[in-house]
């Protein structure tokens, strides 16, 4: 399965993404992108809060944390079914950090490759809020995203 790269961009105000974050929060990004190279559901269990709320373009609704997770591994089970691989990145745009609660706005590129086929690409825009709970680890309490273009994803890596 292909090995993905963890984009940490900084067009936010104040400087870079990276220089004001805590390793915890850059560490849930990392074990969400090796989740995807590895189609590990337990990996993307891990990165969430047990009451988390997700918020994906095409549904009606928003989602449990059991209705999200079951997507996961729903979507990890058909590539290791189509015997192909998936990578995601992200590219951040902004992120606001206050005590133990912390924002994420940015993009992500994710890449489906299937065993006897081209690669497809799709690029959305997502929103998350991040807690750190008592054991000191930053979980994403809320997720949300929606289509972008792949025009976004590159201005954001390019820095514009």
């Amino acid at each position: 399965m292909p090995r993905t790269a963890l984009v940490l961009l900084a067009v936010a105000r104040g400087g870079s993404v990276a220089a004001q974050t805590p390793a915890g929060i850059d560490s849930v990004y990392a074990a969400f992108s090796q989740a995807y190279a590895t189609t590990d559901a337990d990996l993307i269990r891990s990165i969430y809060t047990e009451d988390c709320r997700y918020l994906p373009a095409h549904t009606g609704h928003v989602q449990t944390c059991e209705e999200a997770l079951g997507g996961f591994a729903a979507m990890f089970a058909g590539a290791e079914a189509d015997g192909g691989g998936l990578a995601i990145e992200f590219a951040f745009v902004d992120r606001q950090i206050d005590g133990d609660l912390a924002t994420d706005v940015g993009y992500y590129h994710l890449t489906s490759t299937p065993a006897d086929g081209e690669p497809g690409h799709g690029y959305g825009k997502f929103v998350t809020v991040l807690v750190r709970e008592a054991d000191g680890r930053w979980r994403i309490h809320v997720d949300g995203y929606s289509p972008a273009g792949a025009e976004a994803f590159e201005a954001a890596t390019a820095g514009e």
